[in-house]
């Protein structure tokens, strides 16, 4: 008992100084999956829960492990506020008599945003960058010994950290409010995550990953898009985060299987050419008798196969 005793006080004074040895735990099992409307709160949940799973108390988790006030992750960057400021789709199409004709004429339109600063905006994208921040730093320990197939390679957390990154890097190229809410509000963005049951129980995770995937090609896009509007070059280095997360997902998509159970049917379709005409859209009380189930299991023979007429081969 007295060596079980010092050896967790020899844990205990290596966690005080940051050196203990590091396991990383398992990723969470019974944990909802995370969406975009999600508050940040949730994801510090998540991070607490699975790394920190012996604190429970959350002034305990702000006081040893720099952990944000509760009141700050569910106030800063509400993920409701995407939806405000939503990409117009009919952006650049022309939308009265005057637009199509001076759009016939060459004439530039006017942009739907235009480069008028919006407080509200900035004030959002400031604590998204922040709330983005801090939980990469958290995770930064964690993701560098996890494997490459570790949901924190592809999560939501870490999808909001490369939005995050995004933003910083069109920011610091000049985009204007209107160019940043374009690239960040994306609908493909506000969708929830698809979720299919497996027969034995458990989730598929391929729908979320095949979706995931289309959603970093759609914001890889709107990023060039931003920078060529802007007439600048693309960061190499979200490219890279783009083209990473997205050879992950794909990797793991392809090297997922999922068991599927067939089903018995007793009704085998059989042809009786010209002896019967299907007809369309026709009424249950004219299907020919003969062709029913319960007639086709009367006339099976002691081969098993359902003959229509004696003497044919069915």
């Amino acid at each position: 008992m007295a060596l079980v005793n010092e050896a967790v006080a020899v844990q205990s004074a290596a966690s005080i100084l940051g050196i203990e040895g590091m396991r990383l735990p398992a990723p969470l099992s019974d944990t909802p999956v995370r969406n975009y409307d999600d508050k940040w709160a949730g994801l510090f949940d998540d991070l607490a829960k699975r790394f920190y799973p012996g604190i429970t108390d959350r002034e305990v988790l702000e006081r040893t492990r720099g952990f944000l006030s509760k009141e700050v992750t569910d106030k800063f960057a509400v993920p409701a506020l995407r939806r405000k400021w939503e990409m117009d789709p009919m952006k650049g199409i022309p939308q009265t008599a005057k637009d199509i004709e001076r759009y016939g004429a060459g004439e530039t339109q006017d942009e739907p945003h235009a480069s008028v600063p919006d407080p509200e905006f900035r004030t959002y994208m400031k604590e998204f960058v922040l709330m983005a921040d801090d939980l990469r730093e958290k995770y930064k320990p964690w993701v560098d010994m996890a494997r490459w197939d570790d949901p924190l390679n592809y999560d939501e957390t870490r999808l909001r950290i490369l939005e995050a990154d995004v933003m910083t890097s069109l920011q610091k190229l000049g985009a204007n409010d209107g160019t940043l809410k374009d690239v960040h509000c994306l609908p493909i963005r506000q969708k929830k995550k698809l979720s299919v049951a497996k027969a034995e129980g458990g989730v598929d995770s391929r729908p979320m990953l095949s979706e995931l995937l289309a959603t970093l090609v759609q914001m890889k896009k709107a990023y060039i898009r931003g920078c060529v509007e802007m007439r600048m070059d693309p960061c190499p280095v979200i490219l890279a985060q783009f083209n990473g997360m997205s050879e992950t997902a794909n990797n793991i998509r392809d090297n997922s299987s999922v068991e599927y159970r067939g089903f018995t049917h007793d009704v085998r379709l059989i042809s009786v050419g010209r002896d019967f005409d299907a007809k369309v859209g026709a009424p249950a009380s004219d299907f020919p008798k003969h062709l029913s189930a319960e007639y086709l299991k009367r006339k099976k023979d002691p081969s098993g196969f359902p003959r229509l007429y004696d003497g044919t081969q069915g």
